[in-house]
């Protein structure tokens, strides 16, 4: 589990790409299609009635995934392809840019049947990587079909209130908005 801390800003189209970026899918399911098993320290995905997906997960993770899913918390529940690897990941809300973050690696051909089972909502993207005046990673994502041409760029700080250099092709701040996530912008299946 990590505490997530990400920054996302609208970019226009001045934005120097690297060359090459990766293709991103990303499938949303409802939290109640997940379960904790805790004898067996597994988080339990229902793919259909006999079918679950079984995912093992460290011990520390086990206690605090079920305070979540028993809590009043927003959760967010994905299954991600991304650079030819398969995830499953489960985020909750905090606070403005602060969120926990569970994700676990899952066989991308798994990953990648389950979406087309499951998932009611699916966005696609292109991610490119660039170094900008510090040692934080910005990437630029590219969206694909009802959302194209947006582009926006997200950047993971350290920590709450980190003094960012803002580069000159980001047209405005969108961290919190909501009409801006992944999920909302997803399109439905």
């Amino acid at each position: 589990m990590n505490l997530e801390i990400e920054r996302k800003f609208l970019v226009n189209n001045s934005v120097p790409l690297p060359l090459v970026g990766k293709k991103i899918t990303q499938g949303y399911f409802p939290q109640s299609l997940l379960c904790i098993d805790k004898n067996y320290g597994e988080l339990l995905l229902t793919i259909d009635s006999t079918t679950n997906l079984k995912i093992s997960i460290p011990a520390d993770d086990i206690a605090r995934l079920s305070n979540i899913f028993h809590s009043k918390l927003y959760v967010e529940c994905r299954l991600r392809l991304y650079g030819g690897l398969g995830f499953v990941t489960i985020k909750s809300k905090h606070s403005f840019a602060q969120r926990d973050e569970f994700e676990y690696e899952v066989s991308y051909d798994i990953v990648k049947e389950v979406i087309n089972k499951i998932c009611f909502k699916v966005i696609e993207k292109t991610r490119y990587l660039v170094d900008y005046n510090d040692a934080l990673k910005w990437e630029i994502d590219v969206f694909n079909s009802a959302n194209k041409p947006l582009i926006t760029v997200e950047i993971e700080v350290p920590y709450l209130g980190y003094e960012l250099i803002i580069p000159k092709w980001i047209i405005k701040e969108i961290t919190g908005d909501k009409s801006y996530s992944n999920f909302e912008m997803a399109t439905l299946r």
